[in-house]
């Protein structure tokens, strides 16, 4: 089992991310080189679920395109809040994935910290190794994509509230 540990600073409020951890913010994190469709997106909660197909990638049964999950856990800690997605359906060659998801303040830089701390197994263990450098590198994506999307929305609202 591979480890990924990846830390994103954002500049704005817990509330802010809290209620944009929608649909809209899964689908911007998703980098445009990978072809996605989300067939399902049920929040963040315990107990929804997420659905996506990998396109347009077509493989024979019993490869699967498509990528499925719960969220097994949610909750708040230390001022912030959290949430755990375990895929549950995932394509070859991908056997298990965990996704802990986990936003606390910081109060030295301000605004908030975004932990991912993912769990992964492969069906043939050597490819843990090699798909590692790019798991990695979309989170290194996500990271440049969280702080866009927060500057957005900040943009956005205090527009509206000029207006």
């Amino acid at each position: 089992m591979k480890k990924i540990e990846f830390l994103s600073h954002v500049p704005v409020s817990i509330e802010v991310v809290k209620e944009h951890f929608t649909e809209e913010l899964f689908k911007y994190l998703l980098p445009p080189i990978l072809p996605v469709k989300v067939v399902r997106f049920e929040g963040v909660e315990k107990g929804a679920r997420y659905e996506f197909e990998l396109l347009p990638i077509h493989l024979p049964p019993p490869f699967s395109t498509t990528w499925s999950g719960k969220i097994v856990d949610s909750g708040d800690v230390q001022g912030g809040f959290y949430f755990v997605d375990e895929g549950t359906n995932l394509p070859f060659p991908l056997k298990s994935w965990r996704h802990l998801h986990r936003i606390l303040p910081n109060p030295q830089l301000g605004g908030i910290d975004i932990l991912d701390l993912v769990e992964y197994s492969c069906h043939i263990p050597l490819l843990e190794y090699s798909l590692y450098p790019s798991f990695f590198s979309l989170f290194v994506f996500r990271k440049q994509r969280y702080a866009e999307y927060f500057r957005r929305h900040l943009q956005n609202s205090a527009q509206s509230a000029t207006s």
